[in-house]
């Protein structure tokens, strides 16, 4: 008997490529680790990478664009999918997006469409060679005053890259208060994961127990969250961030020997140590509790030191180092949720005009709630972009990997190159 499903969704980091595209663009697919999507994500930020000059319309008081791009990319990926045992392939991308947006003086839309198409040359089968993806996203925001703005939007992405096929939702609803003396900012989140292969999660024949380590499962997520930075003009600034989410593994069958729905909070407490503008580290104790539906585990907490550090020493060279611990849906047979502990960080430096250098590195702990297992990752990616011209830049990427399960001593190890072009139009 399938469960009463319940319109719950999760906040997750989307993003491309490694070092490859504008953040607009931005998408990862599900079946990248964490660490990689968070490495791939804060390079991305780091960037700010121009588009192009699009089309440009003024009617009246509105402000239309229409900025239309395509990359290409080759090269050789050694462990595309990120397993045990994986034979490697060169690879061809192909890729095409386009943004539009409509700008009041109180108001902005924005449209965002992208898809991509992957060849891996060399693998056998049809599915596994030839992948594609789609996404689709609808952002908004509307600003009601000197201080006052709400945000919101949504996106769709069918991934049919990753072996874990998914189509995934997204959205969110933000109100934000900015004074000169403090930031106040609430924001819902929503967002789940529906994967093709587990349709048959909700039946008589789907059994917990047989589910691969590399097997996602069916999820929603909902999540309410407050942040306030106070004394905004000191050198010490008090921060406080709140979040309650609830998690329904909807597919589950009626009386799962694994139940993982549960509720979550976490909350950190800290301050924020702002010397000028190119230097800030937040540093917070961060508390996190998970209370699950299961029989056998029941909760689980901890805490952790959270820093957050932003660095520009020069004008041309940007630095950033982050220190988290917090929960991710588990995708172990057994596990009810994988408790991470993240250090990383991140360099976008313009080594001279129209040539930029980016690199992230992050290292994950990750350890499996409820099962036997405990993963050591390691992930570092280095990109280096030339902007030929205001429409055409080339680069070559460059992404290497190492996981290491300590418990049965499995390890694997991934390398990527690529290099490719951008024409923004």
């Amino acid at each position: 008997m399938q469960k009463h499903t319940k319109a719950k969704f999760r906040l997750t980091m989307v993003v491309t490529a490694i070092g490859l595209v504008s953040t607009w663009a931005a998408v990862a697919p599900a079946w990248a680790d964490d660490e990689e999507n968070r490495a791939a994500a804060a390079l991305a930020k780091n960037q700010q990478q121009q588009s192009g000059p699009g089309f440009v319309k003024q009617i009246g008081d509105s402000k239309y664009t229409w900025k239309p791009y395509v990359e290409t990319e080759a090269g050789l990926d050694t462990n595309p999918d990120n397993s045990f045992g994986e034979d490697g392939s060169g690879f061809v991308k192909l890729e095409s997006g386009m943004k539009a947006t409509l700008e009041r003086a109180k108001e902005y839309y924005a449209l965002t469409l992208k898809g991509r198409f992957l060849d891996y040359m060399q693998l056998e089968f049809e599915d596994e060679r030839h992948r594609t993806d789609f996404k689709a996203a609808l952002d908004t925001k509307f600003t009601m005053s000197d201080t006052e703005t709400i945000s919101a939007g949504s996106y769709f992405l069918r991934d049919l890259i990753s072996p874990a096929r998914a189509d995934i939702f997204h959205s969110y609803l933000e109100y934000a208060k900015r004074t000169e003396d403090y930031r106040f900012k609430i924001t819902e989140k929503n967002h789940t994961e529906h994967n093709f292969d587990n349709d048959v999660q909700g039946t008589d024949q789907f059994d917990d127990f047989v589910v691969s380590r590399a097997k996602a499962f069916d999820y929603a997520r909902s999540d309410a969250q407050v942040n306030v930075l106070t004394f905004t003009r000191s050198m010490l600034q008090p921060y406080l961030i709140y979040d309650f989410g609830y998690i329904d593994f909807y597919n589950q069958v009626e009386g799962a020997s694994i139940d993982r729905d549960a509720t979550e909070h976490f909350g950190i407490a800290g301050v924020r140590l702002q010397l000028n503008k190119d230097f800030r580290i937040d540093v917070g104790y961060r508390h996190n509790f998970r209370d699950f539906d299961d029989a056998v585990v029941t909760s689980d907490n901890n805490g952790f030191v959270d820093v957050n550090l932003f660095w520009q020493p020069m004008d041309n060279l940007k630095l950033t180092a982050v220190v988290e611990r917090y929960y991710d849906e588990s995708t172990s047979s057994f596990g009810v949720i994988d408790d991470v502990k993240s250090y990383g960080v991140t360099d976008d430096w313009t080594v001279m005009p129209r040539w930029r250098l980016t690199g992230t590195t992050y290292f994950d702990d990750e350890n499996a709630l409820g099962d036997v297992v405990h993963y050591h990752k390691l992930t570092s990616t280095l990109a280096l972009t030339h902007d030929v011209t205001d429409n055409l830049e080339v680069f070559v990427s460059g992404l290497t990997k190492w996981v290491d399960e300590t418990v049965s001593d499995d390890n694997y190890e991934r390398f990527k190159i690529g290099t490719g072009a951008r024409w923004k139009f």
